[in-house]
C-alpha cells in the first residue's frame, strides 16, 4: 500500500508522529507543508494522511489552505493526525473543517486520530510527561498503522457540544498575522545562522544584513522561535509564554532513571494525559501488547 502523508508542523512535534507513523506503515513518504518542494500529487498514491498541531482547538490556516489547493481525486482513502498538548475533548472537533474539505475534494476520511504531544507555547512539560508521550505516541502510531493496512474506518468524532467552538478561534488566524508583525530579534543573541528565513513556511521572515523584518503572514508555527540556537527571538505578545529548546526526546526515552508521569497526576493536563493513555493502553491490550513493548524500543 503506497502511502502519502502530508504534514504541516511547527516545533516538529507533528512531523515526528508522522514519521512514527511512515515507518509502521513501511511503504509511506511524508512531505512537509510549506518545504520548498514540488507537492505531490495524491492520485499516484493508494493511501494519503494529512497530519497538523491543533492551534486554539482548531486546524491551522496554513493546512487548510493547503488541502483547500489539493487537485480533486475520486474516492482517494485517507485519514487525519493531529497533535496537542492536552486531552481535551474539545481538541475532537478541530478537524471538522478539514474534513468538509476533503470530502469535497472527493476524499474517503477514514479516521482521525488525536495525539498528545509536549507543548511548545505557554510552559515547558515535565520530563517524565514529554518521555510518557513520546513513548505512547509510537504505541498509538503502531496502532493506526494496523488499522489503516486491514483498511478499516472508524467512526469520526462527533462532539455535538464541541462542535461550535473550532469556529470561534478562528480569531487565532488574524491574532496569528497581527502579533507576527511584532517579532522581534536580538541582535546580540543572534547567530546570524539564518534558520529562521529559511525554514519560516509561509517566507515571513527576510533579513537585509542588518535587521530582520517579519510580516502579516505568520502562522504562529513558532518554529523560527523555538529553533533559535541563539534565543534571540521574541514572539510578540506571547513572549512570555515561549518555550524554547529541543525536549530532546529520543533521549528522554531511552534514559531509564526517567520515569513515567505518577500514576496519581497533577492538574488537568496530567489527568487528562492519564485517561488518554488508559484508552491506549485498552486497545494494546486488544492486540496483545502494552506499552512496555514500545519502551523497549528506546533500550
Amino acid at each position: 500500500m503506497k502511502t502519502l502523508l502530508y504534514v504541516f508542523s511547527g516545533t516538529g512535534n507533528t512531523l515526528k508522529v508522522g514519521k512514527e507513523i511512515a515507518s509502521y506503515l513501511k511503504t509511506a513518504e511524508v512531505f512537509l507543508i510549506g518545504s520548498s518542494s514540488p507537492v505531490p500529487d495524491p492520485q499516484a498514491y493508494d493511501l494519503v494522511g494529512f497530519g497538523y498541531p491543533i492551534h486554539a482547538f482548531r486546524a491551522p490556516e496554513i493546512f487548510i489552505d493547503f488541502i483547500r489547493k489539493l487537485p480533486n481525486v475520486v474516492g482517494k482513502r485517507c485519514f487525519i493526525f493531529k497533535t496537542s498538548g492536552e486531552g481535551l475533548p474539545l481538541n475532537d472537533a478541530s478537524s471538522y473543517q478539514a474534513i468538509r474539505l476533503l470530502k469535497k475534494k472527493g476524499f474517503e476520511v477514514l479516521s482521525d486520530t488525536h495525539f498528545l504531544m509536549p507543548y511548545n507555547i505557554i510552559f515547558r512539560f515535565s520530563d517524565p510527561l514529554a518521555k510518557q508521550m513520546y513513548v505512547y505516541s509510537f504505541a498509538q502510531s503502531y496502532l493506526l498503522a494496523v488499522h489503516l493496512m486491514k483498511e478499516g474506518k472508524t467512526k469520526l468524532p462527533l462532539n455535538l457540544y464541541a462542535r461550535p467552538i473550532p469556529p470561534l478561534f478562528r480569531i487565532e488566524w488574524w491574532f496569528s498575522k497581527a502579533n507576527g508583525r511584532h517579532f522581534k530579534v536580538d541582535m546580540s543573541k543572534c547567530r546570524r545562522c539564518g534558520n529562521c528565513v529559511k525554514k519560516c513556511p509561509t517566507s515571513n521572515i527576510t533579513f537585509d544584513d542588518e535587521r530582520f523584518h517579519f510580516g502579516n503572514r505568520c502562522v504562529l508555527c513558532l518554529k523560527c522561535s523555538f529553533n533559535c540556537p541563539g534565543d534571540a527571538i521574541s514572539i510578540g505578545l506571547l513572549n512570555n509564554w515561549k518555550v524554547n529548546g529541543d525536549y530532546h526526546l529520543e533521549s528522554l526515552a531511552s534514559d531509564p532513571t526517567v520515569p513515567f508521569m505518577a500514576s496519581k497526576p497533577k492538574g488537568i493536563i496530567e489527568k487528562t494525559a492519564l485517561r488518554y493513555f488508559k484508552k491506549i493502553d485498552s486497545s494494546l491490550e486488544k492486540e496483545g501488547l502494552s506499552i512496555s513493548d514500545f519502551e523497549k524500543i528506546f533500550s
